[in-house]
């Protein structure tokens, strides 16, 4: 029983498969420590103890290891706080206590006491380690204090592992700063580049200079430790050592820390590079959706990788026998694979093929399979190999093969075409300077292939002199900017004839951006050239006549300028005199017929009415002369101005909105927005309650004014007319105009390069549009 309970306890604090110390340097460590010492399992069980808990508590030797702590100390149970240490410990706190009484029998002690959990391989914790110090007198604790250091020097030399007793210093502030050695062990030389000895007493930042600055994190975690008392296993990087340690450290005194530690560099650096090769064949795996499988040809079972499924899409829990991954190929290649198969089980042969495969969703794509037979002695057991989703890059050779397929289609096209137009194509390799020719060029140049060196300058040399050194800039411009070549230039044949040249041309840079490669094509344009001269020559003739008739037609507009005043005049003096002549018959003579006084009414209507009409014709005729002098319009202004100078009568009527601001000439567009309420008032003002609604629209690049009402409306059919000079919709004795109006709306809108139209429907009303650019 006591050997098994032993057995279980040595189990080491740090983690890992392998004890950190040994057996028997934990035995030792336990039975030469100073003070009582005793260790026990999750049932408080007595694992080991050293001598001084006999000796402390009045024990025989080898009469409690197995007992119960409670069974050896039953006054413990009356304590209901040393059960709740208890508990508190085996949950993984470490407690201590100074000076604390305890009562053993009929005899009250005092000592020092601290608790610790120790801990299996697992990590799980395997119980308590106890250890007290009875008080006595200074002659029993010197002599404990010797004892306890000559014991801790031969067990720090025997350590393997590197150990390190210090004290925390702090600043006058209390914070920690440093920290002195106390003790070191022997096994510290291996990782540290001083003497161990040489450190006891001194502080680290003088036996290592810069090592708290290099790794201050060291000091925090030591103080830590020294601090609070609670223990801690670590594994860290050192910046100064440069190697990984892993750390079982703790306090055995307030201010200071005990620390046991191990190199565990080459398996750190072992398991990372594991990790990274674990990592880059996953990595490699998603990239070129490869995964591994395995076939156990006793059970027939499958094992695949989560790739595999993936490949498959099927759900990575099912299990997969032999015959039930053979049946996701496709039909047409199920009996390759199982040829392959079959062949590699009889003949050892491995395989390598390219397969369709109907996945579980249904979808076709293609696969790559590997495998090989594996062997035990002369037993097949198993075959293995790899499988790979290469549906993207067969899809992309067809491709490929299709774009081949398209590309030799163009080429012959483009030979076609070329042969059609005489095109010439050059090939310049930038970097040697080889300009390679087709045999197209040569006739374009009147060169035979021996007389053309196939170089840039032999190009430029076969140029005509007045045009080469503006050819060459052009060159020189497209190589460095990257823009296509478009232009044209002369050669002269070794016969003296002068041709015209067209040249296209683009540059292709390599990954740097360097041009290394122009590419392009030349034609004989000398025939196209001659046309255009002719043309040229055509359209200089024209222009002449054109200037000569502009000309003419300036005399003519002043004649009708002229011809418009006299109009104007000349028909105003006899509708005066009609108008007063009418008026003074009807003053004059009282005493005239009913029918006589209704005629000479008319004539002075009309009279007035052609007065007008001939008002609006003038208007209208000016307008061709008038220019547009734009400046900023606040059309809500303007509007609004307009209804309290001119309709303010009709403001009830009147609904205006927001309106925006625009370019325009103000005089013109005062006439339009006039025009058009005025029409909008007069073809609603026979409603019951008539209504006119000026609004506005933003669109991206223009606003739309919109003035609508609720009034007779038109025909949409008759619309064409309504923009046209004398054409109305509606009589004279419905609605009085001259029908002028908004012909001259028209006609302003056009000079603004805006718009106008309207939308109708006879007796609801109509819109009218206006559309400004911004």
């Amino acid at each position: 029983m006591e050997k098994e309970l032993k057995e279980r306890s040595l189990k080491s604090h740090s983690g890992d498969g392998e004890s950190h110390t040994p057996k028997l340097q934990i035995e030792a460590f336990i039975k030469y420590s100073p003070g009582a010492i005793a260790m026990v399992d999750t049932e408080m069980r007595y694992l080991m103890v050293n001598d001084g808990w006999y000796r402390d508590y009045g024990l025989k030797e080898n009469d409690i290891i197995g007992k119960s702590h409670y069974e050896i100390f039953p006054e413990v149970k009356e304590k209901p706080e040393w059960l709740d240490y208890h508990q508190r410990a085996l949950a993984g706190e470490s407690l201590r206590a100074d000076f604390d009484s305890f009562q053993i029998g009929d005899k009250n002690i005092s000592l020092d006491w601290k608790l610790e959990p120790w801990y299996h391989t697992d990590g799980a914790i395997g119980g308590i380690i106890m250890f007290t110090e009875v008080k006595s007198d200074e002659e029993i604790v010197e002599r404990r204090r010797k004892e306890h250091d000559n014991v801790l020097k031969t067990l720090l030399n025997e350590m393997e592992d590197g150990f390190a007793h210090a004290r925390i210093v702090r600043d006058e502030n209390g914070k920690p700063i440093d920290w002195q050695y106390i003790n070191v062990g022997k096994g510290l030389e291996k990782y540290v580049p001083v003497p161990p000895e040489t450190l006891v007493g001194k502080k680290v930042s003088d036996a290592i200079p810069g090592a708290i600055e290099a790794d201050p994190k060291w000091l925090d975690i030591f103080n830590e430790v020294a601090t609070t008392g609670k223990s801690r296993e670590i594994e860290e990087y050192s910046e100064v050592l440069k190697r990984w340690f892993r750390m079982n450290i703790y306090s055995p005194a307030k201010d200071e820390f005990a620390t046991i530690f191990r190199d565990t560099t080459v398996q750190n650096e072992s398991q990372q590079k594991i990790k990274s090769l674990n990592q880059l064949f996953e990595d490699v795996s998603k990239m070129a959706r490869v995964g591994a499988w395995e076939i156990n040809v006793e059970t027939q079972e499958c094992y695949w990788s989560d790739m595999v499924y993936q490949i498959h899409e099927e759900d990575p829990s099912k299990k997969i026998l032999v015959e039930e991954g053979i049946n996701y190929f496709h039909p047409d290649y199920k009996e390759t694979l199982e040829q392959a198969v079959n062949n590699a089980i009889e003949n050892n042969e491995p395989y390598d093929l390219e397969l369709k495969l109907v996945t579980a969703k249904g979808r076709e794509i293609w696969t790559r399979a590997i495998g090989r037979p594996v062997f035990e002695g002369e037993k097949l057991t198993k075959l293995q190999g790899l499988f790979q989703d290469i549906n993207d890059s067969v899809e992309n050779q067809r491709k490929i093969e299709d774009r081949a397929e398209k590309l030799k289609l163009l080429n012959e096209r483009f030979t076609i075409a070329r042969d059609a137009a005489s095109l010439g194509v050059w090939d310049w390799d930038i970097p040697h300077n080889i300009l390679e020719w087709d045999d197209y060029l040569y006739d374009i140049y009147g060169l035979k292939k021996e007389d053309f060196s196939n170089s840039y300058e032999a190009w430029y040399q076969g140029i005509h002199p007045d045009d080469r050194e503006r050819s060459n800039k052009e060159v020189q411009e497209c190589l460095e900017t990257g823009n296509k070549l478009d232009t044209r230039f002369r050669v002269i044949w070794p016969s003296g004839e002068v041709r015209h040249i067209g040249a296209m041309g683009k540059v292709i840079n390599d990954s740097d951006g360097n041009p290394v490669r122009m590419l392009g094509v030349n034609w004989d344009i000398t025939d196209q050239v001659a046309q255009e001269e002719e043309i040229k020559s055509l359209n200089a003739n024209l222009q002449e006549k054109v200037e000569e008739r502009t000309e003419a037609l300036k005399k003519v507009n002043k004649e009708l300028e002229a011809f418009s005043y006299s109009i104007s005049h000349d028909l105003r003096a006899p509708l005066r005199a009609i108008n007063g002549y009418s008026l003074a018959l009807k003053e004059d003579h009282q005493s005239l017929p009913e029918t006589a006084v209704s005629y000479l009414d008319r004539i002075v209507v009309n009279s007035r009415k052609m007065g007008e009409l001939i008002d609006d014709l003038l208007e209208f005729s000016r307008m061709n002369r008038k220019k547009v002098n734009h400046s900023e319009i606040d059309l809500t202004m303007l509007v609004t101005r307009l209804i309290d100078e001119i309709y303010e009568d009709s403001r009830e009527v009147i609904t205006l909105e927001s309106l925006p601001t625009i370019w325009g000439d103000r005089q013109m567009l005062e006439q339009v927005f006039s025009n058009l309420i005025s029409n909008a008032i007069k073809y609603s003002s026979k409603e019951e309650k008539p209504e006119v609604i000026i609004s506005s629209q933003e669109e991206e690049k223009a606003y739309v004014i919109s003035i609508e009402d609720n009034g007779v409306g038109f025909n949409m059919d008759y619309y064409d007319k309504i923009f046209q000079v004398f054409q109305r919709l509606h009589t004279e004795d419905e609605f009085e105009g001259t029908g002028i109006g908004l012909a001259i709306c028209h006609k302003i809108m056009k000079a603004h390069d805006a718009e106008i139209w309207a939308e109708a429907e006879v007796g609801k009303g109509a819109v009218f549009y206006l559309k400004f650019n911004k």
